[in-house]
């Protein structure tokens, strides 16, 4: 989407870098909390 040469592609390539960044983002967020989470509750348990 971001090297594409078609209608629309202007406000495309806008759109997508952010969307990207996002979903990575999202991702690493998320996979930190869960480690986080059953590393906590491995201790306890």
């Amino acid at each position: 989407m971001m090297f594409s040469s078609g209608t629309g592609s202007e406000v495309m390539s806008c759109i997508t870098a952010p969307m990207v960044g996002g979903m990575l983002s999202a991702v690493l967020l998320t996979l930190l909390v869960v480690y986080y989470l059953w590393r906590g509750y491995s201790l306890k348990g």
